[in-house]
């Protein structure tokens, strides 16, 4: 493991990634989606319980399709974060190790191997488990789990975040593409 201030490598890491820690970043990463269709399940069965209740006969049909589609909103909303778990291949639970230092991350694993210049990334989200790191756009998340890290090195890569990743910087930054890839 570097040390923090060095030249080089700051912090270097392996972590293995469960399930739980999956749900938590798929819960994490998948909130607004799951607000979204919550929404759309309220006022589905909303609209469908009202029609029940409707004076023509036929209208309890739709009211009866609109409190269905609504209750499949509802449990879709609930049961995201264990379906993107469920269906993740075995490769997403396999040791990676994280390189951190001044000019970007990089993840390796037995399969993956990538490098992203902290220009890329235009939002940073602290959780209890984990750093989410955004592309400009809302992308999907790069994530750096915190239960590795020692406090001294969790206090010095909120410091980096806060310095290195600001809003607009991939629009900004000269060949940061999002996902530019090379090897540390």
């Amino acid at each position: 493991m570097g040390t923090l201030g060095s030249a080089g490598v700051a912090i270097e890491f392996t972590y293995q990634r469960d399930r739980a820690y999956a749900r938590r970043l798929a819960r994490s990463t998948s909130r607004r989606l799951r607000i979204t269709y919550a929404g759309f399940g309220v006022v589905a069965t909303g609209a469908g319980l009202g029609a029940t209740i409707a004076d023509p006969g036929w209208a309890v049909l739709f009211g009866l399709a609109g409190l269905g589609l609504g209750l499949v909103y509802l449990l879709t909303a609930l049961m995201l974060p264990w379906q993107v778990v469920g269906r993740s291949p075995a490769a997403r639970y396999q040791s990676y190790t994280y390189r951190i230092d001044d000019d970007g991350i990089a993840w390796l694993s037995a399969s993956v191997r990538s490098w992203v210049s902290w220009s890329a990334f235009t939002r940073v989200t602290e959780r209890r488990s984990c750093y989410l790191l955004w592309q400009d756009g809302g992308l999907a998340a790069w994530d750096i789990p915190r239960a590795p890290l020692t406090p001294e090195q969790d206090r010095w890569l909120a410091a980096l975040l806060a310095e290195r990743v600001r809003p607009g910087a991939a629009r900004t930054a000269a060949g940061a593409n999002a996902g530019e890839a090379g090897t540390p």
